[in-house]
């Protein structure tokens, strides 16, 4: 450090340091601004990883499922189904003390992870609403297109589907449901219950989901007369 500084401070070979008290009040300056220059540039960078960090906790989010739906159906059953289906939500066991207090509630949310959705209908952004009704002899091809936000539809960027289903009875880590529309072993990431609180007196919707509805109902109709 002496020679950088040309020499003018004192070097104590003893503790093989520079003997700060031999400096004069210009070389303390000069020390001064180099080391607040060298902590300043690790402190722009300390942000700059801490941003980066934020940034990728943020765009990479982890979560565990807490269980999984189990039914005897298969696929194309559930999809057809206009009402859902019976089934049950197996609860792992380190969840299961979240379950205390849910008994008594008629009905429950489900939030789940569609596994079976692919990358590549993960881009959709537009999408043909009710789509999968069209299986059932619906003419959905007079509904426009909308944005897949705008809809249920499964093919989504982040397929997460949240459902309300009928709550039978829980037995231990069983949570016996009616009314599922996802698949078997369909990842349940949480469970709410379903709450006067959450009920809407009025809403308003657009035309095409009032046509859409109109569609269903008429198949609903169709079907029952066939039956009876």
């Amino acid at each position: 450090m002496a020679e950088m500084l040309g020499g003018i401070m004192s070097y104590d070979p003893l503790y093989k340091c520079v003997n700060i008290a031999t400096l004069t009040d210009e070389v303390r300056r000069a020390i001064f601004y180099q080391v607040k220059n060298i902590f300043r540039f690790y402190i722009e960078v300390f942000d700059i990883c801490y941003i980066w960090c934020c940034r990728m906790s943020i765009d990479v989010i982890v979560l565990r499922p807490i269980g999984f739906v189990r039914v005897d159906l298969s696929d194309e059953e559930i999809t057809r189904s206009l009402n859902g289906v019976k089934g049950y939500i197996e609860i792992l066991p380190e969840y299961v003390d979240g379950l205390k207090g849910l008994d008594g509630f008629s009905d429950i949310i489900l939030i789940a992870y569609l596994h079976k959705v692919d990358n590549e209908k993960r881009k959709s952004l537009a999408v043909k609403p009710f789509r999968r009704f069209a299986k059932l002899g619906m003419a959905v091809d007079e509904l426009p297109m909308v944005g897949v936000f705008a809809t249920d539809s499964p093919h989504r960027p982040n397929p997460i589907a949240l459902t309300i289903v009928k709550l039978l009875r829980i037995e231990n880590n069983i949570l016996y449901v009616d009314g599922l529309d996802l698949f078997n072993e369909t990842p349940i990431l949480d469970i709410k219950p379903y709450t006067p609180n959450r009920r809407r007196e009025y809403i308003e919707i657009p035309w095409w989901f009032k046509r859409a509805m109109e569609l269903i109902r008429d198949k609903v109709v169709r079907q029952s007369i066939i039956k009876n």
